[in-house]
């Protein structure tokens, strides 16, 4: 039998008034494609399981449809074209100063580290991403609305090393900082914000998944 005390339904954000009209979607962690392999039973249940509030957390829904989805969008497509094995591990970065939406404390940091096998090369290859929407956050319930409409902005999307990603989160990923592609790329210092490594993106085609 599941043991359900550590997710309590009470403690869920389902109810559909917290998402319409306001500016948040119920932004998948792990999306559909990605668990959806192996036998047809297995793959059945890795849909299926994909679509619990569990696997999902606010997002503004300029954030979660173009930002997100892209970086996902490339990196299955990069994983396609080598005939590579992959697996992504996804979630929020909570922090303390995150802001509350009627009663539901919103992350503006999200994760995404990508672990891939080039078949070709025999060669494992770890990457790190770290996607902000603070800068487009809605204001909170309370707070002086702006007089211009509701403007999403630009928000960062930055490849780190999983070093970084540890720290910041509190996750522990083992021997695959051994794989890191950028920790071990020669990135040009132009392209660098200080220290840590980090690598702003423009789009999803600059991230570096593979080493050279």
């Amino acid at each position: 039998m599941e043991d359900r005390s550590s997710h309590p339904k009470e403690a869920q954000v389902g109810r559909a008034e917290f998402y319409v009209p306001t500016e948040f979607d119920r932004g998948h962690m792990v999306r559909r494609l990605d668990p959806v392999w192996g036998t047809e039973t297995t793959a059945r249940l890795a849909n299926s399981d994909t679509h619990h509030y569990t696997n999902s957390c606010p997002k503004v829904h300029s954030f979660n449809d173009m930002t997100w989805g892209e970086l996902e969008d490339w990196i299955l497509s990069q994983e396609r074209s080598r005939d590579g094995k992959g697996s992504v591990f996804t979630g929020p970065i909570f922090q303390e100063s995150d802001p509350v939406y009627e009663g539901v404390k919103v992350p503006v940091q999200f994760y995404k580290v990508v672990v891939v096998m080039d078949d070709a090369k025999g060669q494992l290859g770890a990457t790190a991403f770290e996607m902000d929407q603070s800068s487009v956050m809605p204001p909170q319930p309370g707070a002086p609305r702006p007089k211009a409409p509701f403007d999403p902005g630009r928000f960062s999307v930055d490849q780190i090393t999983l070093s970084d990603l540890e720290e910041r989160s509190g996750l522990d990923f083992g021997k695959l900082k051994d794989f890191d592609v950028l920790a071990a790329q020669p990135v040009p210092k132009s392209l660098l914000r200080g220290a840590p490594v980090r690598l702003p993106l423009r789009t999803a085609r600059e991230a570096v998944l593979w080493t050279t």
